[in-house]
């Protein structure tokens, strides 16, 4: 085959989609429309500026055509309004942005961006975001607190998601050191970027 593209099951970030080939022109149509920000250097092809949300890439190289279905990843850091009222006794879950590809199941590895405001203070605790990459772990396993295992069931790649997670299925009457206070409500936000 000519391409080595990235996998459908992975958000496009940044709005560019980089990839491989043999082939010494590559031409690009997006949604059935000529595509003009392409580079080719060597055997890398990128993408610069795609659509936001789900697209069709068509490319073409050698007399053959690849079809693939993409989506674009939310690329800015979501801003948690701090909380108000009394927060509620049971896993609370909206959708921000609805994700268009693959939906996460038990069993999956998921690659999430996400962050993490406590009820209480209504202030930022943890975000995948200040590390520079996102976070990775299999559904259903045990190795994240019940609630953000549970709030990301349903979600598909490109989407994200709001969940308000009670003590009792976050940290608890423990807490969790001096990050989040024991008997607290965690109010994250998450993006779906890949399902392995």
């Amino acid at each position: 085959m000519a391409f080595d593209l990235p996998p459908v099951d992975r958000c496009v970030v940044h709005r560019t989609l980089s990839f491989h080939t043999d082939a010494d022109r590559v031409t690009a149509r997006v949604d059935e429309q000529p595509f003009k920000r392409i580079t080719h250097k060597g055997r890398t092809v990128r993408l610069r500026f795609l659509p936001r949300g789900r697209h069709t890439l068509e490319l073409t190289a050698d007399g053959k055509t690849v079809e693939r279905r993409y989506q674009t990843c939310l690329d800015t850091r979501p801003v948690i309004a701090k909380p108000a009222g009394d927060p509620p006794a049971t896993l609370q879950i909206r959708d921000l942005a609805a994700g268009s590809i693959r939906e996460a199941k038990r069993g999956h590895r998921v690659t999430v961006q996400y962050s993490l405001v406590t009820w209480s203070e209504g202030q930022e605790v943890d975000s995948s975001w200040d590390r520079g990459e996102p976070f990775e772990f299999k559904l259903g396993t045990g190795l994240v607190i019940p609630g953000f295992d549970r709030g990301i069931r349903g979600m598909k790649v490109g989407g994200r998601r709001e969940l308000i997670i009670p003590p009792d299925l976050g940290y608890g009457d423990e807490g969790a050191g001096d990050v989040v206070k024991p008997g607290e409500t965690l109010v994250f936000v998450v993006d779906l970027v890949a399902i392995g």
